[in-house]
């Protein structure tokens, strides 16, 4: 089975891996399409099989997401399990917490095919009710990424308030020797100008864990 790239796109793992069925109070959302691909994907397995889906937070701005075919047996008491169409999801409390309001969708395209999270907890599509921050995030949207991706990078919201914007800098950006010269000459000069509320931006990026330096 193939996958699309990126961190929300999960190829299936097809791996052998007792809780109550709970309501579905994650709001969790698995599209007809990819129902189907799971319901296809446990044939040949167990009647007591399902799917784990866990979720790990790698960095403010990076979740990275995990599908795998367990048995009822691999299962523990603290899982929260789900009875979406005819498949079983357990998920771990951890993963719980992060993974509410989620659409599990799967894309098929030139490019390839896999399994697509739409996590509103995700800060890259998350919603700022400031209206200084929300406008920030459009300038981001429309105007600074696009000029960032041409390195691979990408520039994220983390946080606002009183005047400061606290942002993460990823793919490229990350671990590049130029990334402070970016923030200060580029991106800081160029909001400051549409967004004069902003008074200073902070780079909250661990740029030691960056694999990918544009030089």
């Amino acid at each position: 089975m193939g996958t699309l790239a990126g961190t929300d796109v999960v190829a299936l793992a097809l791996q052998k891996a007792n809780s109550p069925v709970s309501p579905n109070p994650m709001n969790l959302i698995v599209t007809e399409l990819a129902q189907e691909k799971l319901s296809s994907a446990l044939v040949e397995e167990p009647a007591d099989a399902g799917i784990r889906v866990a979720v790990q937070k790698l960095s403010p701005v990076n979740l990275h997401y995990e599908l795998e075919i367990i048995s009822a047996d691999a299962t523990t008491e603290d899982d929260v399990l789900l009875e979406l169409g005819s498949v079983k999801f357990w998920i771990d409390p951890a993963s719980a917490k992060l993974i509410e309001g989620t659409t599990i969708d799967y894309l098929q395209g030139a490019s390839g095919e896999g399994f697509k999270f739409t996590n509103p907890n995700d800060l890259r599509y998350k919603k700022w009710d400031d209206p200084v921050a929300s406008r920030f995030q459009k300038l981001l949207e429309e105007e600074i990424n696009p000029g960032v991706a041409s390195h691979g990078g990408v520039i994220t919201l983390v946080d606002y308030r009183d005047g400061v914007a606290a942002i993460h800098m990823g793919g490229g950006c990350q671990g590049c020797g130029q990334a402070g010269a970016t923030l200060q000459d580029g991106v800081e000069a160029r909001v400051k100008e549409v967004i004069p509320e902003i008074k200073r931006i902070v780079d909250a990026t661990d740029h030691n864990s960056g694999e990918n330096p544009y030089y």
